[in-house]
């Protein structure tokens, strides 16, 4: 596994592929170790990212700021940490965190089942329920390890663990434009019945909510003082009972560390519906109702 840091002096280089140590030491304690074919710290976040997935439309920024990448490279994986880890926002427990649910993001790839392709709308429901889980769970285990490895956590680190809570609570409280906006493509799909175009064109939508809904689970779930913030969130269209069984169902099955989640199919399938989705099997293979919500 190489390390590829582009930043800093000679010295700050050294101490930053130190922080990385932690990954190589949990692959040879292994006895199957994920795929990781590298690691880089790049000047260019965004530009190292494309270059490595062999695109070029990669932006980190897309309403908040993305610090780490997986990328997929064939059938190894590259971990891509920005140089923002480094400066003042940051200390190495905060770094810890985030270098390790990128880490167990590349565990989940090895240890969560394959799925089943008889069926094109189970595949399609259970592939967005394993993206969600996968970032729950990354997210758990992260602050799990970091807070074994530091068992007095550090300002900064409880800075952000308050910040982020507040932030994804902020996101879901102002779901409303999402909510908007999927409405308007419902409308303009009444005109033009391409359901490409309606997915493609609400898919940041569901992605934006879904996740910012699922992160906030994963702290309150972590972190029970904040458990609290449960009734600030707000009765919104994607904050449904649906929405809250389906958190409830993650915390679950990471607590019994079950990653068999199959018989959360029908959480998925109604959480999706409040997005205007409903996905069934017909003659022709997959079949998109899109819903008035």
């Amino acid at each position: 596994m190489k390390i590829v840091i582009e930043i800093g002096t000679e010295e700050q280089k050294e101490l930053i592929a130190n922080e990385f140590a932690i990954i190589k030491e949990i692959c040879e304690a292994m006895p199957d170790p994920p795929p990781i074919c590298g690691i880089w710290v790049p000047e260019n976040f965004d530009s190292t990212v494309n270059k490595l997935q062999g695109t070029s439309n990669y932006i980190s920024e897309r309403g908040h700021i993305a610090v780490a990448k997986n990328v997929y490279v064939g059938k190894e994986t590259a971990l891509v940490f920005s140089r923002e880890l480094f400066t003042d926002n940051h200390d190495n427990q905060t770094r810890m965190q985030i270098i390790l649910h990128e880490f167990y993001h590349t565990i989940n790839r090895k240890a969560f089942p394959e799925l089943p392709k008889d069926s094109p709308s189970t595949y399609e429901y259970l592939l967005n329920l394993y993206v969600l889980f996968d970032e729950y769970w990354a997210n758990r285990k992260s602050f799990e390890i970091t807070e074994k490895i530091y068992p007095e956590t550090s300002a900064r680190y409880k800075n952000l663990t308050r910040s982020s809570v507040a932030g994804f609570l902020q996101s879901i409280t102002n779901s409303k434009k999402d909510y908007d906006h999927i409405k308007l493509e419902i409308h303009k799909f009444r005109y033009h019945a391409d359901v490409m175009r309606f997915m493609q064109n609400t898919r940041d939508n569901f992605d934006t909510i879904a996740k910012a809904i699922v992160y906030f689970f994963s702290y309150i779930h972590h972190f029970t003082n904040y458990s609290r913030s449960l009734k600030s969130l707000p009765a919104t269209q994607f904050v449904t009972e649906s929405a809250l069984s389906l958190g409830d169902f993650f915390k679950q099955k990471y607590e019994k560390n079950e990653v068999d989640i199959y018989d959360g199919l029908i959480y998925l399938q109604n959480f999706m519906e409040k997005f205007g989705v409903r996905l069934e099997d017909k003659d022709g293979g997959l079949y998109c109702t899109v819903l008035d919500i």
